[in-house]
């Protein structure tokens, strides 16, 4: 069919891997295979690959490129790991998902999808005088999703000094919130016992780093802070869940 212009040629009905084209390369005419085309790009290791997360693009490339954070505006470094390599050679979203799946479990606690919770401590105080209370299980699971962190606290059991003092019960935050400036009361989010006593928890950020306890007495009541006082028995606990946002 020489002489035929392409516009007349007649359209494919199934295109196929072996379908042959013409490529100019250094000035000479070959032919190459769309085959041959695919394993070009899978060899290229600058070729993006980019997916969307609610309208954020995330990109993916060589190894070794930073991914996106809320904090940094990374997830983290593609450059080792199962599924990093797997990702680079053959880029699926099975293999982006193993990827980052190694790369958030670990201590950051970050997480893209919301796949892997950190388990960490928190450090407990007391604002103000007196004894912070000690306790023989101190638990923190959080994660991050975006600019939201998830947190949940649990304290209980007596492992050390029991809390006194009029001081309020003080635990740190795995991320500092985004600002803690004329944030009021969270409402009930937990609940702490001391002994035969019950108390409904109200927390409040009152510094950046960390979360302040309080507890309602009664319905239409300001609420009340927890002190090391409301925790010197040696049957104690503290169990909280928190969400808030981070700069």
């Amino acid at each position: 069919m020489s002489g035929v212009k392409i516009s007349a040629l007649p359209p494919i009905i199934t295109p196929a891997l072996s379908d042959v084209f013409a490529v100019v390369q250094g000035g000479v005419t070959y032919k190459e295979t769309f085959t041959q085309l695919a394993s070009l790009f899978v060899s290229i290791a600058s070729l993006p690959l980019s997916v969307t997360l609610g309208g954020t693009g995330l990109s993916s490339t060589t190894s070794g490129e930073l991914l996106w954070s809320p904090t940094n505006n990374t997830i983290a470094n593609l450059s080792t790991g199962t599924g990093v390599t797997d990702f680079i050679t053959t880029p699926s979203s099975a293999n982006l998902s193993a990827a980052l799946t190694t790369k958030i479990t670990p201590t950051s606690g970050l997480a893209v999808f919301g796949l892997n919770w950190a388990t960490t401590t928190t450090t407990v105080s007391l604002n103000g005088a007196g004894t912070a209370p000690v306790y023989s299980s101190n638990t923190l699971r959080w994660t991050q999703i975006g600019k939201v962190v998830f947190a949940e606290y649990f304290l209980t059991g007596d492992g050390g000094a029991e809390g006194s003092g009029a001081g309020q019960i003080r635990l740190t935050l795995p991320v500092s919130v985004a600002n803690n400036s004329g944030i009021t009361y969270q409402g009930v989010l937990g609940q702490a016992n001391n002994g035969t006593t019950d108390y409904y928890l109200v927390p409040r950020f009152n510094i950046n780093s960390a979360v302040d306890l309080y507890y309602q007495g009664a319905l239409n009541t300001v609420p009340v802070a927890l002190t090391g006082d409301d925790q010197n028995n040696v049957s104690r606990e503290i169990n909280l869940k928190l969400c808030y946002e981070v700069a």
